[in-house]
């Protein structure tokens, strides 16, 4: 792990989930995400990092391809979690939560057809990440979700 982001863990005592609620697994370490692109100008600095996941870093990017608007939202809350130099706030991730429900319901018939469900599997809300408990979240509908039982022929 690199030192930078060794220290993001210590500040904001990340323990089983990143800033974008998915688990932390050793098939799913976290990395460090760029707040400010290196292309624009962002450094590798505690001020300008984002404890996420493999699988969240990789499903971000995905997201700034598909829809640049939810991913700018989604990176101004990381910014903003940064910033206040503590753990997100249970109000931050339901945002977070309701920006990956946004892109799901409108995205996972194109992420299926085009990734392939297996390679869809691992960014879904039901298996990789936890689902906020404050009760403001709504549940998804059925057809939003991959259900871990179905199998690509």
């Amino acid at each position: 792990m690199k030192k930078v982001l060794k220290l993001l863990v210590t500040k904001f005592a990340i323990t089983d989930f990143d800033w974008m609620n998915f688990r932390i697994t050793k098939e799913n370490p976290l990395t460090f995400h760029h707040i400010k692109k290196v292309s624009q100008g962002g450094e590798e600095t505690l001020d300008n990092g984002a404890p996420l996941t493999r699988y969240a870093q990789e499903y971000l990017h995905l997201m700034e391809s598909y829809n640049f608007k939810i991913y700018r939202r989604l990176n101004r809350i990381l910014a903003e979690i940064n910033e206040q130099g503590f753990v997100p706030t249970p109000r931050q991730q339901q945002k977070i939560e309701l920006l990956l429900l946004e892109f799901e319901a409108r995205y996972y018939e194109q992420l299926k057809s085009r990734q392939g469900i297996s390679k869809y599997d691992k960014y879904n809300a039901t298996l990789e990440r936890k689902r906020v408990q404050e009760g403001k979240v709504s549940k998804p509908k059925k057809k939003q979700i991959v259900r871990k039982s179905k199998k690509r022929n």
